[in-house]
Order: structure tokens, then sequence, then C-alpha cells
């Protein structure tokens, strides 16, 4: 499943009744499944334990930001293609939790790492800060990355239009 995550192109947050069938979803998901609970909580510990590391990224931001553009983007050039594989990761790597149960150990050792990682690459280059939020709403979902995204596209958001 292909999924455009520019920046206003798509809201991956659940409202309402969407919401609330998500829950419960992922409830009976982790008694079912093999070392997702496990995933879930390590990949927050990772996620929430790198946050200085988002805070310090976001001081520095800025100036890197400024030097970027006096360098025509050349420094930025590479910790994007970073960003892009790490990302990349992530959501390949959600993929793989579904479709090949034997990997999971592995992809446990490894994809909170990435996780992290990128996360605290997305607050250092500059970004759309829709985009941004997006991709790092998606990474702190791992290992059910994909599954939010596919839960979107079959059954909607529940957000009401106004």
């Amino acid at each position: 499943m292909e999924t455009t995550l520019g920046s206003n192109e798509m809201d991956i947050a659940l409202y309402g009744d969407s919401l609330r069938e998500w829950r419960e979803w992922v409830s009976s998901l982790k008694k079912q499944e093999w070392l997702l609970p496990l995933a879930i909580l390590l990949n927050k510990v990772l996620v929430y334990g790198s946050m200085p590391l988002w805070a310090l990224a976001t001081l520095i931001g800025p100036p890197f930001m400024s030097l970027d553009l006096l360098t025509s983007r050349l420094l930025s050039a590479p910790l994007r293609a970073v960003l892009f594989l790490l990302f990349g990761s992530v959501r390949h790597s959600s993929k793989l939790w579904t479709e090949a149960p034997a990997a999971r150990p592995l992809l446990l050792l490894f994809t909170p790492i990435i996780v992290a990682l990128a996360i605290i690459l997305m607050y250092l280059i500059p970004h759309e800060s829709d985009a941004r939020d997006t991709k790092h709403i998606l990474c702190e979902l791992w290992p059910l990355t994909e599954r939010r995204l596919e839960w979107i596209a079959t059954r909607g958001n529940g957000k009401v239009a106004q």
C-alpha cells in the first residue's frame, strides 16, 4: 500500500469511534501476536528516552538550517538521504513484523533504535512541521505503522468534516 506523507495530505490521527476501535483492536492484537507487547514497550522506552536529543536537535536546527542554505543544501543532503532510509526501514520493518513473525526478535533488537534515530534527525533537518509530525507519529507507532495506514485507508480516521 502506497501512502503519500506530505504535508496536509493525510491525517493519521484517529478520532471518536475510530480511535476507540483502534485501541480495542490493538489490545486484542497484544494478546494474540507474539512479542507485540514487548515491541510496543521497547519502542516507547527508546522513543521517550531519546527526547533530550530531540530538544538538542531542535536547538541546533536553526543554525544548521542557515549554514545549509549558505551551502545550497549540501549539508543536509546526506542527512536527508539517511532520514529517507531510516523512515523507509521503519515502514518496511513494520510490514515485515506482520508478514514474517520469525524475524520479530531481530526486528525487536534493531528497529526501536532506528526509530529513535529517525525522530532525532527529523528534528535536526528542516521539515514542514505537518510532515515531520506525521512521520514522528508513524515512528512512535512501530510495529503498527503500516497497519495504522491501512486502518485509515480502509476505515477512515473518524474525523467529522466541518
